[in-house]
Parts: C-alpha cells; structure tokens; sequence
C-alpha cells in the first residue's frame, strides 16, 4: 500500500464498519485475500463487483503501488464476506 503506508505500519481498523453498510470507494480495507484465506491483506476498496453467477457481495480491491501489489487484478473479486474491517487511521 506504499506510499499510503509503508511495511510496519501499524494501523487502527474498525472491524464493525461493514457489518450494516458496504465500503465507500476509496476507503482501505482489512481483508482475507480470497486464494489464500489465512492471508490478511490491506487494500483499496474501488468498486462493486458482479461475479459470475452472483450480481453482489464482491469488490474489486487494488493496492496503491500497482507495479509491486497483489490485488484483484491478481486473484479477482473479494466476497464481501473477506471484508474485515476498514482502515481509519495510521498509528
């Protein structure tokens, strides 16, 4: 997520922010990536996503150094349900 935060970062997540609303474009999230479960990840939250059978509950999540980030460009749309929390602050 280089330059928003930088390896050892320690952040502030919210994990209730999603549990009656959906992310807002823009907003960084707290994820499990969808290929590799027991991997948490920071992304992007960029916009809602149909996927393949189902017309809700995925996003599409981009980190901010594109050249160096393994996104949904990489493993697709993330369920909603791998949304953890949302970022609200670096400590």
């Amino acid at each position: 997520m280089e330059p928003t935060l930088a390896p050892g970062d320690r952040v502030w997540v919210d994990r209730r922010a999603y549990g009656d609303r959906e992310p807002e474009p823009g907003e960084i999230v707290l994820m499990r990536r969808p290929d590799q479960p027991d991997q948490v990840l920071i992304k992007r939250a960029i916009a809602p996503s149909a996927s393949p059978g189902d017309s809700s509950g995925f996003w599409i999540v981009l980190g901010d150094n594109a050249a160096a980030s393994t996104d949904s460009r990489h493993f697709g749309p993330v369920p909603r349900s791998h949304l953890l929390g949302q970022v609200v602050s670096r400590l």
